[in-house]
C-alpha cells in the first residue's frame, strides 16, 4: 500500500461505455493531477482496440502493459471486454495510482488488471513485478504532455523497457499521442514532435498509424 496526502473532494462518476461489454463506473477527481480524469485519447484508444482495426493485434489471452494508466478505464476496458487476459496498469503518481486502484477494484477488475506503481523519471527500469517476458503488446494513450512529464525519460525508459532481454522478440508499443500548445496563447505544438526526436535519438523506430473512425 502506498501513503499519499488526502485526496481531493471533488469527485465525480462517470459512465463509460465499453464497445460490446456493458459500461464501467470510472471515478474522476478534480484540482488533482491530470491522470485523475477521463482523457479523449484513453476513450479513442479502447474503441480502435476493442471495436476497429486494432482488435486484430493480439488475442483475448494476451498480457499487455499500459504505460501512463491514469484512471485505469483503458486496462478495464480491455479486459471487461476479452480482449486480453491481463493489464498491468503502470503509473507514476500517488494521487492518480490511489484513484486508479479504487476504480479497478469498484469495477472487479481485480483479478485482471494489476496496477503498478512506476515513475520512469525517477526508476527507468520497468518494475520487477511486470512479468516482461508474457508481455504481447505495450500500450499508452495520451502520456506525452510537456507541462507535466518529460518526453526524454519516457523515450528512453520505452527504448530499455522494449529491449530488455525478457520481452518476448519483436514486442512493439502502441501509443495514441495528443499534443498541446506550449500555454493558452502559443500557436507552437510541440510535444508529440520533442518526443518523438527523443525516441530517435534513443533508436527507437516509429510510424504514424492511421486512426479510423469506423
Amino acid at each position: 500500500q502506498r501513503s499519499c496526502d488526502a485526496m481531493p473532494l471533488a469527485e465525480q462518476i462517470v459512465q463509460v461505455a465499453v464497445p460490446g461489454s456493458g459500461q464501467l463506473q470510472v471515478q474522476e477527481v478534480e484540482d488533482a493531477p491530470t491522470g485523475c480524469l477521463i482523457w479523449p485519447a484513453a476513450r479513442a484508444l479502447l474503441h480502435w482496440l476493442t471495436a476497429g482495426p486494432g482488435k486484430e493485434l493480439f488475442g483475448p489471452d494476451s498480457t499487455l502493459l499500459e504505460l501512463g494508466a491514469g484512471t485505469g478505464l483503458l486496462a478495464m476496458g480491455l479486459t471487461q471486454a476479452g480482449r486480453c487476459t491481463r493489464v498491468f496498469a503502470a503509473e507514476g503518481d500517488d494521487w492518480v495510482f490511489e484513484n486508479m486502484r479504487f476504480n479497478v477494484e469498484a469495477n472487479g477488475c481485480a483479478s485482471h488488471v494489476l496496477p503498478i506503481f512506476w515513475d520512469w523519471e525517477k526508476n527507468i527500469e520497468a518494475p520487477p513485478e511486470i512479468p516482461l517476458e508474457d508481455v504481447s503488446l505495450v500500450i499508452g494513450s495520451d502520456i506525452v504532455f510537456g507541462r507535466y512529464y518529460a518526453e526524454a525519460e519516457l523515450a528512453r525508459a520505452l527504448s530499455l523497457l522494449l529491449a530488455d532481454k525478457r520481452m518476448r522478440e519483436g514486442v512493439q508499443a502502441l501509443l495514441l499521442l495528443a499534443d498541446r500548445a506550449k500555454d493558452s496563447t502559443s500557436a507552437e505544438f510541440p510535444y508529440v514532435a520533442s518526443f518523438l526526436n527523443a525516441c530517435t535519438d534513443n533508436a527507437l523506430l516509429y510510424r504514424e498509424l492511421p486512426l479510423s473512425t469506423d
